[in-house]
This record gives C-alpha cells, sequence and structure tokens, in this order.
C-alpha cells in the first residue's frame, strides 16, 4: 500500500502533539511535519506537496484562509476546528472535509479513507 504524507498548521501545540500521537497509528499516512506558525507551515506545503494538509483556520496573525491562499499546491485539505461557527465561514475556502476538535482515530481513518477513494 503506498504511503500518503500529511501536514498539520495549527497555533495550539497541544492539539498538534495529540494529532501526531493519533497519526502515528495509521499506518497509510505520515505525518511528516507539524507547525504552529503558518507562514512555515505553508512554505512546507510549497516545497513537499503533501497529499494532505491539516488546517486550523482560527489562528493569530495568518489565519487558514490566508494561509490557504498562499498555495499553489493544494493538497486534500481537512479543516480542523473547535469553533463550531467556523463551519459556515470554512467553506469559502472549500475543504476536502471538516473535523470538530476533540478529534479521535476512528473519525481521523474514516475521513482519510474516504478523501482517498474520491
Amino acid at each position: 500500500m503506498k504511503k500518503y504524507t500529511a501536514i498539520a498548521i495549527d497555533d495550539d501545540k497541544v492539539f498538534l502533539t495529540i494529532l501526531q500521537k493519533l497519526m502515528d497509528t495509521i499506518d497509510f499516512v505520515d505525518l511528516v511535519e507539524t507547525h504552529n506558525n503558518p507562514v512555515s507551515g505553508a512554505l512546507s506545503v510549497v516545497n513537499q506537496e503533501p497529499d494532505f494538509l491539516f488546517l486550523d483556520v482560527e489562528m493569530p496573525f495568518v489565519d487558514g484562509f490566508e494561509t490557504i491562499e498562499m498555495l499553489k499546491h493544494r493538497p486534500k485539505t481537512i479543516v480542523i476546528s473547535s469553533h463550531e461557527s467556523s463551519h459556515e465561514s470554512v467553506r469559502m475556502i472549500k475543504p476536502d472535509a471538516f473535523i470538530s476538535k476533540p478529534i479521535n482515530k476512528e473519525e481521523l481513518e474514516k475521513i482519510l479513507t474516504q478523501l482517498l477513494e474520491v
């Protein structure tokens, strides 16, 4: 089975640690980098061209909307947010999936599998 790659951008370092632990249990996708700075995260996406991008939309200074605009190569984007109000505004960036925090392994694995089937 092909091994896919992912990068995560979120200003919450604790969440990034949790996501890394969850992704370590999913054998078909490697979370190769996590960034709590959206600019360095966007640069990493440009340089590495991952298959998946986990993206928080509500971050200080540069939010997820501005981050996604920086990208020419757009991986399958999974928006992750703890704010229910984000659901409506997120449609502007047309994510491939949306997960509300807190996340669990089953939901994460199901979404990744579904996105690979598309």
